[in-house]
């Protein structure tokens, strides 16, 4: 009677293995498809910021190198703006402008979806003050999205060249 009940219980819990790693792996498989669609929306969104930095320079009516410069120098945004006559708030309208039609391109092109554009434009929006106010240039791997490719944000810094 104690090897049947012994041999039940092994089998019973046999089953609620496999069962746990059949009910796992979905999660697992999903976990990981999300982690790349996180990636691959970061990757996607940090090479919006050329796009930026190159209404930015146009804006205050310079070179994107040297507004590359000025920044890496330790100024802000705002600061070097202001040396063109450029207000906090025209600064925040152009850089919102170029990321709306940055992200409507990607969007038409079916890299993200409208609702990844809305989210991301929103987070912008709610971010954009102290990014112009930033005296640091930001490191590899700081955008919101999983991580930007490193050799993305060399390119951001060094005006388009990697």
């Amino acid at each position: 009677m104690k090897k049947l009940a012994r041999i039940t219980l092994i089998g019973a819990l046999a089953i609620m293995v496999m069962a746990g790693a059949a009910f796992a792996a979905p999660q697992n498989e999903q976990m990981a498809e999300q982690k790349n669609l996180g990636t691959k929306l970061g990757e996607t969104l940090g090479k919006g910021y050329e796009t930026i930095r190159g209404a930015i320079a146009q804006l205050l009516g310079i070179e994107e190198e040297a507004l590359v410069a000025e920044r890496e120098s330790g100024r802000s945004l705002v600061d070097i703006a202001g040396d063109y006559d450029v207000t906090e708030d025209q600064l925040v309208a152009e850089a919102l402008g170029a990321r709306t039609e940055s992200l409507e391109g990607l969007v038409a092109e079916g890299k993200i979806t409208e609702e990844q554009a809305a989210t991301a434009l929103d987070r912008m929006s709610d971010r954009i003050a102290e990014k112009m106010n930033r005296t640091d240039v930001p490191t590899p791997g700081e955008g919101h999205g999983e991580k930007m490719q490193k050799s993305e944000a060399k390119s951001f810094r060094n005006g388009g060249n990697k």
